[in-house]
């Protein structure tokens, strides 16, 4: 949620070396991007960022880093960040071809920026 590209590559690339499962990751992940698209909605709808806090449940540097990277990061991007994990899933699962690491990448380093 920082928007740290750079950082969010090497940490994937060194996951990947250590021969990390990439289904935990889409997991955090997706719950991630689930999380600014609810956040998103209910800001429009005029809720208060400390309610919508509270209400997500965002503890830590999320309750700081979550609105910055709402407002950074477009809904059309989310929804179709969200797409590309259901697509990640898929490649995990052997149902599409494709290569789960290459897309993570692309991904995350694409929501970081």
């Amino acid at each position: 949620m920082k928007g740290d590209a750079l950082r969010v590559a090497r940490l994937l690339d060194g996951l990947e070396e250590e021969g990390e499962e990439p289904v935990l990751l889409l997991w955090a992940v997706a719950e991630d991007i689930r999380t600014l698209i609810r956040l998103t909605a209910a800001l429009k709808q005029g809720q208060s960022v400390q309610s919508v806090r509270n209400s997500l449940r965002l503890w830590g540097d999320k309750q700081t880093l979550a609105p910055i990277a709402v407002k950074r990061i477009p809904t059309v991007r989310l929804i179709e960040a969200l797409k590309t994990c259901a697509k990640i899933d898929r490649i995990i699962k052997g149902a599409e071809d494709g290569d789960a690491w290459t897309e993570f990448k692309q991904l995350v380093t694409g929501l970081a920026v």
